[in-house]
């Protein structure tokens, strides 16, 4: 019989773990595999991984299915590559598959998971109670499976959020990206692109700036500041003395509140002396080219 004790500690564990054991914590508590099958044939609990179970009656989440498969994969196993960029919520990348990284050798493979084997040092984090690697690993590790200019809308997702820094990825290359990973060298061009000037505001902007040094336009300031009758005010992207470019969000015109601010912002530009143009985030997915087209019209005028 298992003591009172014991199945506090149980639930405790899998409070902890998003309703999630592992048979391991189970035998320790004084369970038998007896008593563990017949929970699961009644229905009482789950098998998500071999040795891994759900113990309460909730949905598996999507951060359940990542902490089930980090426990079927050993302790040492952490998510990481994309679905790590997403556990760190970079923005950037919509879709990923679940994947893990563990340390060279014979260990489990849940299913579902992606299993990447590795002899080089770990970087381990925690993230939302999930062990993973940290976010600059995280980028390295996924560059050789992203286009460029997503791998730029990660990394500068993790500046603006103050997670990733450019000292904090150059030291990551430094220590994990030895000659011949792959991805290396895309990530060392895309640090000595912006090796100048602040964090981008948005994704928008990154795609806007890459697109605008593909048409060879002269290299923007970006997030530039200006300060206007005492307030200070950020330019997305700027070209003193007085031209800049402006990307709205979706959430720009949120509220009449929101609406009468920027309305005030922008006449404070325009009042200044500041020649604007502003685009839609959404025009600048739907259509990128037209958007440069007609900010290099804007800079030659």
């Amino acid at each position: 019989m298992v003591g009172l004790m014991d199945l506090t500690a149980i639930y405790r564990f899998a409070k902890a773990n998003y309703g999630l054991v592992t048979r391991a914590e189970l035998l320790q508590a004084g369970f038998t595999d007896h008593m563990i099958q017949r929970r699961l044939a009644s229905g009482e609990w789950r098998l998500i991984h071999p040795g891994v179970y759900q113990i309460d009656a909730s949905a598996l989440s999507w951060h359940a299915r990542l902490r089930a498969a980090t426990m079927a994969a050993g302790p040492e196993a952490l998510v990481s590559h994309r679905t790590a960029l997403q556990l760190w919520s970079l923005e950037g990348l919509n879709v990923a598959p679940i994947e893990l990284t563990i340390p060279f050798g014979r260990l489990p493979v849940p299913r579902g998971v992606i299993v990447h084997r590795t002899r080089r040092g770990m970087s381990a984090s925690v993230v939302a109670g999930i062990p993973a690697t940290s976010a600059d690993r995280a980028i390295l590790d996924s560059a050789r499976y992203l286009p460029t200019p997503m791998l730029e809308q990660v990394y500068d997702s993790g500046v603006r959020q103050r997670i990733v820094t450019p000292t904090s990825m150059a030291k990551c290359l430094n220590e994990f990206a030895v000659p011949g990973v792959r991805g290396r060298k895309k990530v060392i061009a895309m640090l000595d692109d912006r090796k100048d000037g602040n964090p981008l505001g948005s994704p928008a902007e990154t795609s806007v700036l890459r697109l605008l040094r593909e048409a060879g336009v002269e290299e923007p300031h970006r997030q530039y500041v200006i300060v206007v009758g005492g307030r200070l005010i950020i330019l997305d992207l700027a070209w003193p003395p007085l031209k800049a470019v402006e990307i709205d969000g979706l959430t720009t015109h949120a509220s009449a509140a929101a609406l009468a601010y920027d309305l005030d912002r922008q006449n404070l530009i325009l009042g200044a002396g500041w020649q604007l143009r502003r685009f839609p985030a959404r025009t600048i997915r739907q259509n990128p080219r037209l958007v440069v087209a007609e900010i290099k019209a804007f800079l030659a005028a």
